[in-house]
This record gives C-alpha cells, sequence and structure tokens, in this order.
C-alpha cells in the first residue's frame, strides 16, 4: 500500500512547492545560495544515471529483452502518445510553431529515470521500471528522429 504522505511530503514536491512560491512572489535568493543550488542542478543527470546504472545492474538481460509488456509500455510511450499529441497540434491552431514543437518533444522522450527511483522508494517493482527506462530510452534512438521529421511535415 503507498502511503499518501510519502507520496505529497518527499524531496521533488517540497522543492516545486518552493519553487514555484520564489518564482511567483519574485523573490531572489543570494548569490552563494544560488550557485550552490546551480552546481546541485548540474549534478541531476549524472546522479539520475548512476542510480539507474546500479538499478540495471541488478536486472538479467533476459528480464530486460523477453518482457513482451515492456514493448507494448514502449510502444505506447513512444509511438501512440506522440502521434496523439501531433494529431491535436496539428488541429489547434496554437499547436503550430515553437510551442507545439517543445510539447511534442516532451511527448516523445522515454520513460523517464525517475520511474525506477519511485518505484523502488515505494517498494514497488523498480527492476521491471528499470527495464522500462533502458528499453524505451534505446527505442526512442529510433522514434526520436522519426517523430521529429513527421513534425517538421505537419506542425511546422
Amino acid at each position: 500500500m503507498i502511503n499518501i504522505k510519502k507520496l505529497f511530503v518527499n524531496p521533488v514536491t517540497i522543492s516545486l512547492v518552493i519553487g514555484l512560491f520564489l518564482f511567483i512572489t519574485g523573490i531572489k535568493l543570494p548569490g552563494v545560495i544560488n550557485s550552490t543550488m546551480a552546481g546541485v542542478a548540474a549534478l541531476n543527470t549524472p546522479a539520475a544515471m548512476i542510480v539507474l546504472g546500479y538499478y540495471l545492474s541488478c536486472v538479467r538481460i533476459c528480464d530486460l529483452l523477453l518482457n513482451p509488456s515492456l514493448y507494448l509500455a514502449s510502444f505506447v510511450r513512444l509511438i501512440i502518445i506522440p502521434l496523439l499529441t501531433l494529431l491535436v497540434l496539428y488541429i489547434i491552431p496554437v499547436g503550430h510553431g515553437q510551442i507545439g514543437m517543445i510539447t511534442l518533444i516532451a511527448a516523445a522522450t522515454p520513460v523517464g529515470t525517475s520511474t525506477a527511483i519511485f518505484a523502488q522508494k515505494f517498494g514497488q517493482d523498480y527492476e521491471r521500471a528499470v527495464c522500462m527506462v533502458c528499453l524505451s530510452t534505446l527505442f526512442s534512438i529510433i522514434t526520436m528522429p522519426v517523430v521529429m521529421y513527421l513534425a517538421q511535415m505537419w506542425i511546422m
């Protein structure tokens, strides 16, 4: 059973609330705090990759390659969702141009590393989540350029 308190009271949610508060109020933090936060922010991607690599080292390669549900999840995430997003952006006039392209890129990205991290944190099947992240990332090498090509034809 997921603990609702843990779901909402965690570092990600707390930092989001603080960041929104600072953005809305326009409060400027001292330079020392800003530079420290910039350094920590620069570690986000490397730290996530290290954690994901560790999790992946615990997974058997056949679990990654022989699970049909992982292929289905990757198909939905990398093809169905971007195509539906592209269709919506094509239909609505606001969807054309830079905003539409940014929206489409966000819709076409693979499953995020945070999926595996949160699955492990909340006692769920993090090994499956790691496999999903890795497999969708591998497939995105092919699907992302195709989606961007279609976007240039239809919404740019």
